[in-house]
């Protein structure tokens, strides 16, 4: 709160976090109570992984017609919006987390630098692990289908958290 909520929107926003994704500058937005998809927190860790260059996400990367001539390529479109030394803080904050924090299995068994965060909402109602390597940035995210119904004995666990079940496929990823 000192460094000012509207700052913790404005970082979201540049990380990858799209406006159609509701942000209110109180104090809940530090703690993730938006609800961005999956793949703008894929694309938020993104940045950070290319040490702060954004790289609009698409799906789609090439279609090839029947004699493999390319009929549509993706295109990058990418920029700057974090300082490399800004990033290199980060990274090292968010390793904290994969190598003796809730998401240590991730820096457990891969044998390349990890960072990540992991989630887990009230209730239990949704767990998420978002990581990266300087490669690859991954997000997981377990929640039933209206997102409000509790996790609780999903896999036989009492609750299921970040550091758990998404944690543990995040780790096949990054």
């Amino acid at each position: 709160m000192k460094a000012g909520l509207d700052k913790v929107v404005d970082v979201a926003r540049r990380a990858g976090i799209p406006q159609s994704v509701e942000m209110v500058a109180a104090p809940s937005v530090s703690l993730g109570a938006a609800s961005p998809h999956v793949i703008d927190l894929a694309s938020a860790y993104a940045t950070f992984a290319s040490q702060g260059v954004y790289a609009k996400p698409f799906i789609i990367n090439e279609v090839q017609g029947p004699n493999k001539g390319i009929l549509y390529q993706g295109r990058v479109q990418a920029q700057e919006v974090f300082s490399k030394d800004v990033m290199a803080d980060l990274t090292y904050a968010l390793s904290r987390t994969t190598q003796s924090g809730t998401a240590a299995v991730v820096g457990a068994r891969v044998a390349r630098p990890t960072a990540g965060k992991t989630g887990t909402s009230n209730d239990n109602a949704s767990a998420w692990f978002n990581g990266f390597t300087p490669e690859v940035a991954a997000s997981v995210a377990f929640y039933r289908d209206d997102a409000t119904q509790s996790l609780n004995g999903v896999g036989g666990l009492t609750s299921v958290t970040g550091g758990s079940f998404p944690a543990k496929i995040g780790r096949a990823h990054v």
